[in-house]
């Protein structure tokens, strides 16, 4: 039977977070960490191109092998598991059309 390559890196993604965790000591529950994997998965599951599909996926084999060869930051590996919770970097300072002049100076 063929496995899908997708199905196969995120298993071994969500095998690997309780040692990641403990390695980069993130003080972070495993099941919100997994879940912030499967939430980066999603983000790309309308992907149709084939080949840009096995470029993910290397790419996802890629981070993976250098996260257990710890090669990242914590701070790296904190933004990934915190992005889809909290707003980070530029869109923090995003303002929306409708911002105050409150808001406008605490930006800066």
């Amino acid at each position: 039977p063929v496995s899908n390559p997708a199905a196969t890196l995120y298993r071994s993604i969500c095998k690997e977070v309780p040692r990641v965790l403990t390695i980069y000591d993130i003080d972070l529950p495993v099941p919100t960490a997994r879940r912030a994997i499967r939430e980066h998965f999603r983000k790309n599951e309308t992907v149709k191109d084939e080949r840009v599909q096995e470029m993910l996926i290397e790419r996802g084999y890629m981070e993976l092998e250098e996260t257990l060869l710890q090669h990242k930051q914590k701070t790296h590996l904190t933004r990934v598991f915190t992005s889809y919770i909290e707003e980070s970097g530029a869109d923090r300072k995003r303002l929306g059309p409708n911002a105050t002049i409150d808001e406008q100076f605490a930006r800066n």
